[in-house]
């Protein structure tokens, strides 16, 4: 993960030192250096999209999973030939979840790969935001989308609401020993004013 480019990158080390390539991340933009780089030329940052990187071989093919940090996503690439590689996304958020931390790869014997990761910010009931453990299986051994992958729920725990509500709500306190926070829409017709523990 090349943290100032947001590139994901391979390197591979052979009898003449590291040979690098791009995985994902570089921008379709007009080449202003050496195009024989590893970036083809491309000076300008990419998207953020290589965080928590995690690798398998299967088949002698690489297998790369990662964080888009930008879309708050998970992504999978898959080599199909040196240097060349295709990518989709594994699972997208749908609310103000972010996908993807701590992913962990492991090829399997039977071929096709899993991917555990975090998901932090998950929506839950009455405004309180829950962590969840997911797994992502797939028994393709050249998976090529989305609908290549079941991912299921390991586990779940409330969490922290701080900074992952809404425009205008606020993340409040909880109401009584053992609640969780919740975001809420802060009141505007206290009488009198709203107190110190209200919003």
């Amino acid at each position: 993960y090349d943290e100032s480019l947001g590139d994901v990158v391979l390197g591979e080390i052979g009898a003449d030192g590291i040979e690098y390539s791009v995985i994902d991340g570089v921008p379709d933009e007009t080449p202003t250096h050496e195009p024989s780089t590893y970036r083809g030329g491309v000076e300008q940052p990419g998207p953020d999209i290589g965080a928590y990187t995690t690798v398998a071989l299967v088949g002698g093919k690489v297998f790369a999973a990662y964080q888009d940090r930008e879309r708050k996503a998970l992504r999978f690439a898959r080599e199909t030939g040196p240097g060349k590689y295709t990518v989709h996304d594994v699972d997208v958020p749908d609310g103000g979840e972010r996908i993807g931390a701590f992913a962990s790869m492991t090829a399997r014997p039977g071929g096709g790969a899993a991917i555990a990761y975090l998901v932090t910010g998950v929506p839950a009931a009455d405004g309180a935001r829950a962590t969840e453990l997911r797994l992502a299986v797939t028994g393709d051994p050249a998976p090529n989308g989305t609908g290549a992958w079941t991912i299921t729920t390991v586990a779940s725990a409330p969490t922290s609401c701080a900074g992952l509500c809404g425009s205008g709500d606020k993340c409040a306190a909880p109401a009584a020993d053992g609640d969780p926070e919740v975001c809420v829409t802060p009141a505007t017709d206290c009488t009198p004013g709203c107190a110190t523990d209200e919003v």
